[in-house]
């Protein structure tokens, strides 16, 4: 990412929201509720 920015690139993602994501489709398959999702990136984030 570090390279990206110092190349110029002007939108440089993560992954976050896509594994964020595909833990919340697996917590609901495995548990039938929903994944506080904004709490989780919250969290995830200060990692």
């Amino acid at each position: 990412m570090r390279i990206a920015k110092e190349a110029g690139v002007k939108h440089i993602y993560n992954g976050l929201g896509m594994v964020v994501g595909q833990g919340a489709e697996s917590f609901k398959l495995s548990t039938g509720k929903e994944m506080p999702v904004d709490y989780i990136k919250e969290i995830v984030a200060k990692a």
